[in-house]
């Protein structure tokens, strides 16, 4: 388990704080085409070096994409984003997967493939929990001004409940019937997912104990970090897993392609029909 610092925080107070032995630092870019990784081993309560390595890996398309991912620009996504976990027997499989809704079914993104959603596309996604577990399920905008995240799911109207191992669970619709995905809307940019799952038989690790649900939804802030974090430390390494899953939302796509395919297909099939639409569309943009 890591926790790392992010601006205006002091990496050695965290460590202190958490009674870390050692902290692994290091720096990551782009050189001769090749990822290039260097790291040091370091002492929290001495500060002293205790240890150094390089290293190198050949640029697939996917180191490429997080070597250019931008460090998240304020403080509480920073340190959030640095919490994670082991797999719980070193299960390297993901149990996180978005999916795109396409004429009323989930579509899954292929594995290794950052998803990309238009504003006014629909998402959801399923989760396959390694272990009987409570969920607490986050979204942030990692370099977003707004130091908080969301809480997507416990919400203080919904009774709590326990998710099965090695059981599928397609969000929103699990939680609530009648909700079968979330439209994706601005800001454009990276967003994240973040899904922690606490064992159901651990006595204690209830992240939302304390915190405000007035709004109908948990909020976490700057100050909630801390307890948080607490919580986790202290339960053992198999009463808790964790999973981050990035996503993209780009630009609104064209007016065009929000109608309905066979639409598309009939105005595509008629070029006087299609060039009509597209001088309407075009007019009606120009003087909105």
């Amino acid at each position: 388990m890591t926790f790392g610092s992010s601006k205006g925080d002091d990496l050695d107070q965290w460590a202190r704080g958490l009674k870390a032995d050692l902290v692994v630092m290091g720096t990551c870019g782009e050189g001769s085409g090749r990822l290039e990784i260097d790291c040091r081993l370091v002492a929290p309560e001495s500060g002293r070096s205790l240890g150094a390595a390089h290293g190198r890996a050949p640029l697939s398309a996917s180191i490429q994409r997080l070597v250019r991912t931008p460090a998240p620009s304020n403080p509480v996504a920073g340190v959030f984003e640095a919490v994670v976990s082991p797999k719980p027997g070193g299960n390297t499989k993901s149990f996180v997967r978005l999916f795109r809704l396409q004429h009323g079914k989930p579509i899954p993104f292929a594995t290794g493939n950052a998803p990309s959603f238009q504003v006014g596309e629909l998402m959801g996604f399923f989760v396959r929990p390694p272990m009987d577990c409570r969920l607490y399920i986050f979204n942030y905008d990692a370099l977003g001004d707004d130091e908080s995240v969301v809480f997507i799911y416990p919400l203080p109207q919904v009774p709590f409940r326990s998710f099965h191992e090695r059981k599928s669970y397609l969000f929103p619709a699990c939680i609530d019937p009648e909700a079968v995905s979330y439209s994706v809307e601005p800001p454009l940019g990276r967003m994240m997912f973040k899904v922690i799952g606490v064992a159901s038989d651990a006595s204690h690790g209830d992240l939302v104990e304390g915190l405000d649900g007035s709004r109908g939804y948990y909020l976490l802030h700057r100050k909630d970090l801390k307890p948080l974090i607490s919580l986790l430390a202290v339960l053992p390494r198999s009463a808790w897993w964790e999973e981050s899953v990035e996503f993209w939302v780009m630009e609104y796509p064209p007016p065009f392609l929000l109608l309905d395919q066979n639409i598309r297909r009939n105005l595509m099939g008629n070029q006087d029909n299609f060039k009509s639409f597209l001088g309407v569309k075009i007019f009606n943009h120009s003087n909105s």
